[in-house]
């Protein structure tokens, strides 16, 4: 007689099983009439990654004796342990001064001021940062670039709380005609770019941060730029600062979120 397999998993309901194995697999998973009882591993791969389907070779079959059987569950708790493993929730943090990153006059832009890092603390934090201060009566502006190799177990963005890119700003006001920062992001390799800004601090002189949960700028996993993005691309981000009248444009660590 053919098998019978679960919707599921692929794996032969016990009802079916030949004569030789159902005794000893009796009750270890739900029956007609025997409701109820259920076999751990079988709810484990069901939590754990939903509804599976498998190669022919790892089906359980009629005929097949009960140490055979038991093997083939083995490999499929094996593929839920890797399974589970392969989607930790992954944070890279950048800071200044950002490995890969290298420093350019904004094109068509005015360019004159001073690029400087530096180290503050604020609420008992410190932040490292690149700063540009320009004294010219009209926004002056210098560019960040900075370029992130996507590692090769990279999977997805992460979706918690939408912050998938998170950058770290403080300007000296509040309001964009003095300072303000215009972040951009690029695949490496692809003419097209996802630009956000421009942004100054909530309250002017302080920090809006991924560690006060005050952030301004972010990109979330539906970013046209971020959802095309896979294992091993380069991800190019350009971070452009802009200052007058000395007000001075910062800006710290870049936080990205994936599971991997």
């Amino acid at each position: 007689m053919g098998s019978t397999y679960t919707t599921n998993l692929h794996l032969r309901k016990p009802g079916h099983k030949d004569p030789d194995t159902r005794n000893q697999w009796g009750g270890s998973i739900d029956e007609p009439g025997d409701e109820g009882v259920l076999n751990i591993n079988f709810n484990i791969i069901d939590l754990a990654v939903g509804p599976r389907s498998y190669t022919e070779e790892n089906y359980i079959l009629n005929d097949e004796p009960l140490s055979e059987s038991l093997d083939k569950l083995d490999v499929k708790l094996q593929e839920v342990e890797t399974s589970v493993d392969a989607t930790s929730l992954i944070e890279v943090v950048l800071f200044p001064e950002y490995p890969g990153a290298t420093f350019s006059q904004s094109p068509g832009g005015l360019n004159t001021g001073q690029f400087t890092t530096d180290s503050e603390m604020q609420s008992n934090n410190r932040f490292n940062f690149y700063e540009w201060l320009s004294e010219e009566t009209v926004l002056n502006n210098y560019d960040i670039l900075v370029q992130w190799k996507v590692p090769s177990t990279f999977i997805q963005w992460t979706e918690v709380e939408n912050k998938a890119l998170v950058i770290d700003i403080k300007t000296d006001t509040d309001s964009t005609a003095d300072n303000n920062i215009e972040i951009e992001l690029q695949k490496d390799g692809v003419d097209s770019y996802s630009p956000s800004g421009p942004f100054t601090s909530t309250v002017g002189g302080e920090w809006n941060s991924d560690r006060f949960d005050n952030e301004l700028v972010f990109f979330d996993q539906t970013d046209a730029v971020l959802a095309s993005i896979s294992a091993g691309d380069v991800l190019n981000i350009r971070i452009t600062l802009s200052s007058k009248d000395g007000n001075k444009a910062r800006v710290g660590p870049i936080t990205l979120r994936y599971l991997g």
